[in-house]
């Protein structure tokens, strides 16, 4: 599939993470390239994808004869609703690689304050406490009763 291709997802890019005021929509942060560049990184969402571009293109055309360039973010969601419904894995591919691409764009991080540094201080975990299985392992294990 060439990049062309996956123009069509863009104006759905907002309809599954729309503007509030203060976060931009997913259409306005996410561009064909991005996506391009993630299935390039990775053949998990490929075969996704491609099923998502056709469904889209053939449910767009059903309901204007211009395509998905000329349908409404209403016509969008009953797309994706219908899209959900019948090819769910599809479809939850396609949101989880639109969030990936949506959440991993700096002017996100900067918008929501994320600290994407691994080692900073504010995002060490605390190093576990054992004693607090010391009840526990004293039980006997409930399956060997049965």
């Amino acid at each position: 599939m060439n990049l062309d291709t996956y123009g069509i997802l863009t104006a759905f890019y907002g309809v599954l993470i729309p503007s509030n005021g203060t976060m931009p929509s997913g259409s306005e942060i996410i561009a064909e390239s991005d996506l391009h560049q993630l299935l390039e990184m990775t053949h998990k969402y490929a075969e996704s994808i491609e099923n998502v571009c056709e469904f889209i293109s053939k449910e767009s055309v059903s309901i204007s004869k211009e395509g998905a360039s000329n349908i409404t973010d209403q016509n969008r969601v009953a797309i994706l609703r219908s899209m959900e419904s019948t090819m769910p894995s599809d479809f939850d591919m396609f949101l989880e690689a639109t969030y990936l691409l949506y959440y991993s764009k700096p002017i996100i991080h900067q918008l929501i304050k994320w600290n994407t540094d691994e080692d900073a201080d504010k995002n060490q975990l605390k190093p576990f406490d054992s004693s607090i299985l010391d009840n526990i392992s004293k039980r006997e294990p409930f399956w060997r009763e049965i």
